[in-house]
């Protein structure tokens, strides 16, 4: 760590405590105990609501639409999660007839598609496909991160709401 801190890195120490390390840190973020998750949630949100994600990576639903766009590993974040079963799991092509139960599904342009078979998925799906209802994975991460302002993440979490955002600028500064 401290040969990349005198390269140039930028570090932030999430700790209740101010430790050796967050001595050395950019960032000593002084959380309340057990509300880390907090914290990343509030950290998404910003970045959710400013559009500071790349969405050209998170519609790469395949190690093959990966490759086509120089990205070295894809993203589930287009992939069908099923609402219908309540234990949630992702949702299947042989559920829909598309292929088999090891391939999952994603929307293109509003059609169910085998993940396996689509060059990109939609980011943002809320819809029911034969009775199913599903939702891709980025739009329940997005409701997620949404349902609490960023007041209330601050509030949880014992950190003020300016210095979520500057982490969270910090953090996707980088691309």
């Amino acid at each position: 760590i401290t040969n990349a801190l005198s390269r140039g890195m930028k570090m932030a120490v999430i700790d209740s405590r101010l430790s050796k390390t967050g001595e050395k840190a950019d960032y000593w973020v002084p959380v309340i105990p057990g509300t880390d998750g907090a914290l990343a949630l509030a950290i998404g949100r910003w970045i959710v609501e400013n559009k500071r994600y790349d969405t050209r990576y998170l519609r790469n639903p395949n190690k093959a639409a990966a490759e086509a766009d120089g990205e070295p590993t894809w993203s589930d974040a287009t992939h069908l999660v099923n609402l219908s079963d309540e234990t949630r799991p992702k949702l299947r092509a042989a559920d829909l007839g598309l292929g088999s139960s090891e391939q999952f599904v994603v929307m293109v342009n509003g059609r169910p598609v085998a993940a396996d078979d689509a060059e990109e998925g939609d980011l943002e799906v809320d819809t029911v496909i034969n009775g199913i209802r599903v939702k891709s994975a980025f739009t329940l991460y997005k409701e997620e991160v949404m349902s609490k302002s960023m007041d209330e993440y601050a509030e949880i979490t014992g950190v003020s709401k300016d210095l979520i955002i500057q982490l969270a600028k910090e953090f996707t500064s980088y691309g």
